[in-house]
C-alpha cells in the first residue's frame, strides 16, 4: 500500500525545514467567490511554502480551462518553481 500523500498539520510543522519536503500552495477560487488567492498568499502562508498558480501552469493553447501543458512545458514551469 502506497503511502497517503496527504500530512497533518503536527508532521508537516516537525519536517518544515527538511530538504526533501517541498509546500506548494496552489489555492485557487472560483470567480464568484470573490477572493484573490495570490493576494491571501502574499498574506498569510505555511512557511517556505511556494505558489503554485494553476493558470501560469496551464496549457495556454486548449480552449478548456486549467489543462496541463505538454510534459517538457510542464517541467521547465516547475523547475522555474525551484522544483525539479
Amino acid at each position: 500500500m502506497a503511502p497517503s500523500p496527504f500530512v497533518t498539520p503536527a508532521w508537516l510543522h516537525e519536517r518544515l525545514s527538511a530538504p526533501d519536503i517541498t509546500v506548494l500552495d496552489a489555492s485557487w477560487y472560483l470567480p464568484a467567490q470573490g477572493r484573490d488567492a495570490a493576494a491571501e498568499y502574499a498574506a498569510a502562508r505555511i512557511p517556505g511554502a511556494i505558489r503554485f498558480d494553476i493558470d501560469a501552469m496551464s496549457d495556454e493553447t486548449s480552449p478548456l480551462p486549467h489543462m496541463l501543458p505538454r510534459p517538457e512545458v510542464f517541467s521547465s514551469r516547475m523547475r522555474a518553481l525551484g522544483i525539479g
